[in-house]
C-alpha cells in the first residue's frame, strides 16, 4: 500500500528484477536492472481481469550509511506518453517485443473512439521500444489498419507522422513533459 512503511527485501542487484501488486489479475512488470547512474524508471503495468492500467515510476535511492539501496514504487506523476484517439474507430496498440506478423500478441491495449489514455513501456530496457497502432475493424470494414510501428523515445514533438494509411493523420506534440501521439481522422481539421 502507498501508505505502509518501507518493507527491507532482499534481491540480486546484478540480475534483472520485476515486480506485481499482491492482488491477483495483476501482470509482472517488465524487467529492470537497478543501476546507479540511473535513478529511475517508468513502465506500465496492467490488470488484465479489470482491464486497469498504471503508470510507475520506480526511484532507487542509495544510502551513505550503508551499502543499501530504497526502492520506491509509485504511481507517475507525468507519464512518459500518452495516446489520443480523435477517430471513429477503436485503437489497439502495445509495445512491439515479437517479430514482424505477430501484430495480434503486440497490441494488448484498446483505445476507444475520441478517448486518451497514458502510455509507459511494458519492457523499458528492451532494445525493441516502438509502440504498433492499428485501428480495429468496422462493421462495414472488418480488417484493421495497421498505422505503423513508432519509436516514441526517437520523435521530437510537433512531428508529423506518415501513416500506412491515408484516412488517419497522426501527430506528436508535447503537453509538459508527455508526448503526446495523437490519431485523428484525415477528413477532420487538425486541432
Amino acid at each position: 500500500s502507498a501508505t505502509a512503511q518501507p518493507q527491507p527485501f532482499h534481491f540480486d542487484d546484478t540480475r534483472e528484477i520485476r515486480f506485481r501488486f499482491k492482488e491477483f489479475g495483476w501482470v509482472w512488470s517488465g524487467s529492470f536492472k537497478i543501476r546507479l547512474d540511473r535513478r529511475e524508471i517508468t513502465m506500465r503495468l496492467r490488470h488484465r481481469m479489470k482491464g486497469q492500467t498504471i503508470i510507475v515510476t520506480v526511484e532507487v535511492r542509495t544510502t551513505k550509511k550503508s551499502a543499501t539501496y530504497l526502492v520506491v514504487f509509485q504511481e507517475s506523476s507525468h507519464p512518459p506518453f500518452r495516446l489520443e484517439n480523435h477517430t471513429m474507430y477503436p485503437l489497439s496498440f502495445g509495445q512491439t517485443l515479437s517479430g514482424l506478423g505477430s501484430e495480434d500478441n503486440d497490441c494488448d491495449s484498446l483505445l476507444l473512439q475520441y478517448q486518451n489514455e497514458n502510455f509507459a513501456w511494458d519492457e523499458p530496457e528492451s532494445y525493441r521500444r516502438t509502440l504498433l497502432l492499428k485501428a480495429s475493424g468496422s462493421v462495414n470494414n472488418p480488417k484493421d489498419v495497421i498505422f505503423g510501428r513508432f519509436p516514441l523515445d526517437m520523435i521530437a514533438p510537433g512531428t508529423v507522422l506518415k501513416l500506412d494509411s491515408e484516412l488517419f493523420t497522426a501527430e506528436v506534440v508535447a503537453d509538459g513533459p508527455t508526448r503526446v501521439l495523437r490519431i485523428s481522422d484525415a477528413s477532420m481539421p487538425r486541432i
